[in-house]
């Protein structure tokens, strides 16, 4: 039985119709009202709380799904207020493909928390195969079946996604992830690849690793200390100062090395090359003072090693650096002293200076005294190149010449060895004591303060009574000058 508002009957008690575009239908409440839908020929009754639809298109028995068409122009699906469905015989859930009624798109179940949502139940929740009908599963999204991955491709052989009983995010193939794992993300946000361990780190590689390209330092950007090790035993680190440790953990200068026991190859080797049987090189430098003319630096210390020669070189000896000015060598009298004291230098004239900071112009200079010491018969030689063919050692006196002892004609006429003192000094030889047993003034004049003996042996030095001054040897025969005749 159906109770109509008598206001909507005309005159001759059929109930009013209405028609008109359907976004401009009224709105519902008046219960037997029809509305005409001009721009989609559909007919609705007002049921008083709804617009129920009676006819779409004109027919109630047309189904616009069982034919196939072309669309003659742009067309636009509104749900107005309501959602869409498409449900198959045989699907999951209430609705294959549904409509929120708010823009929401529902695969797989009829309620929607998102804008778009995929369920499943047993089977991935989004699979694509390469054909329509008994195609090869090609790619997977959501849990498969009797697994827990999400996300996996083809075959066992395939990368697979999926997550492990602790929680971590696991990488790998999906047959067999746990035996084929090649990366996992941990519960604690660790990045580990090569392992299942999480040993604490936040990122932790296990296996030979290669970078090809640049690394930049936000890379290795530990908080206290960045450590380089090798089958689990530290070998490097770079700590938050910025000090370099290799072979300890504590380096308290920008670079440290360590290493025990008497090696092979010593605690740090330099060279240019590792190529067998070729010369090879290595130098410590520094920067200069001018280092953007000069960018290439000073020499340190370095080596040249050849066929037949180990050449050390202090200062300088390779083309492409600059060579030191000064070459300073200094010493302490403890372990504790801090900078030390200048002992010897090598000037920019090639002179050296030991026991004295001054360069006087000769090529060795000793501030302090010296000792000679050999088996050999001849201590110190001396040889001279100067023209007029002469050597010599000139004896100063608080930087005064006071003489010379030498070989030459520039000592004495005969070119023979001489001693010559300066002018205005005596020459004076004292035998035994220091008062001097022979002078010779300035002037020429000889004063002897002990017997002379001449003669051809030992005895006739010693002969002369202390009453003369002169005991000669002649055939065996002495002669004495008394000491009033001398």
């Amino acid at each position: 039985m159906i109770v109509l508002d008598l206001s909507i009957l005309n005159q001759k008690g059929t109930p009013m119709f209405n028609s008109d575009i359907f976004t401009n239908r009224p709105a519902f409440g008046i219960v037997g009202r029809i509305f005409i839908s001009t721009d989609t020929a559909a007919i609705y009754r007002d049921t008083g709380t709804a617009w129920d639809l009676i006819a779409d298109g004109g027919s109630s028995s047309t189904n616009i799904y069982n034919s196939n068409g072309t669309l003659s122009a742009n067309r636009v699906v509104s749900d107005g207020g309501f959602g869409l469905s498409f449900t198959p015989t045989t699907h999951i859930g209430t609705a294959a493909i549904g409509g929120g009624g708010s823009g929401k798109l529902i695969v797989g179940s009829s309620t929607a928390d998102n804008g778009i949502q995929i369920f499943g139940a047993n089977s991935p929740s989004l699979r694509i195969d390469n054909a329509q009908s008994g195609g090869t599963q090609r790619f997977i999204i959501g849990l498969a079946t009797s697994t827990n991955n999400f996300i996996q491709g083809a075959i066992a052989s395939d990368f697979c996604i999926t997550t492990a009983s602790s929680g971590a995010i696991l990488f790998g193939m999906w047959q067999s992830i746990n035996a084929s794992e090649v990366m996992r993300i941990s519960t604690a946000s660790n990045l580990i690849v090569g392992s299942t361990t999480d040993n604490g780190n936040r990122f932790q590689v296990t296996g030979a690793a290669t970078i090809s390209s640049s690394v930049t330092a936000a890379s290795f950007n530990g908080t206290t200390n960045n450590i380089f090790s090798v089958s689990g035993s530290e070998k490097m680190r770079l700590d938050s100062s910025g000090n370099l440790s290799i072979g300890n953990t504590s380096a308290l200068s920008k670079l440290e090395v360590t290493r025990q026991g008497n090696n092979l190859g010593g605690t740090m080797m330099l060279s240019g090359s590792k190529t067998d049987s070729a010369s090879k090189y290595g130098y410590i430098t520094t920067l200069q003072y001018a280092s953007s003319a000069e960018p290439e630096g000073v020499c340190l210390i370095g080596g040249t090693n050849l066929a037949t020669d180990n050449i050390i070189s202090i200062g300088g000896d390779l083309g492409e650096l600059n060579a030191a000015t000064h070459i300073k060598f200094w010493t302490a009298s403890n372990t504790s002293t801090r900078g030390g004291t200048q002992a010897m230098q090598v000037a920019p004239t090639q002179n050296v200076q030991i026991g004295t900071t001054i360069d006087s112009g000769q090529k060795l200079i000793v501030a302090g005294t010296g000792f000679f010491s050999d088996s050999g018969s001849t201590l110190l030689t001396l040889n001279s190149t100067f023209s007029t063919g002469y050597t010599a050692i000139q004896i100063n006196s608080s930087g005064v010449a006071k003489g010379l002892i030498g070989f030459g004609s520039f000592l004495t006429t005969d070119a023979g060895f001489a001693i010559r003192t300066a002018s205005g000094v005596p020459f004076t030889v004292a035998v035994g004591g220091g008062t001097p047993n022979l002078t010779i003034a300035t002037t020429g004049a000889a004063t002897f303060n002990s017997s002379i003996a001449i003669g051809n042996s030992v005895a006739a030095a010693v002969a002369a009574p202390s009453t003369h001054k002169v005991a000669i040897l002649i055939g065996g025969v002495q002669y004495y000058l008394l000491a009033s005749n001398v």
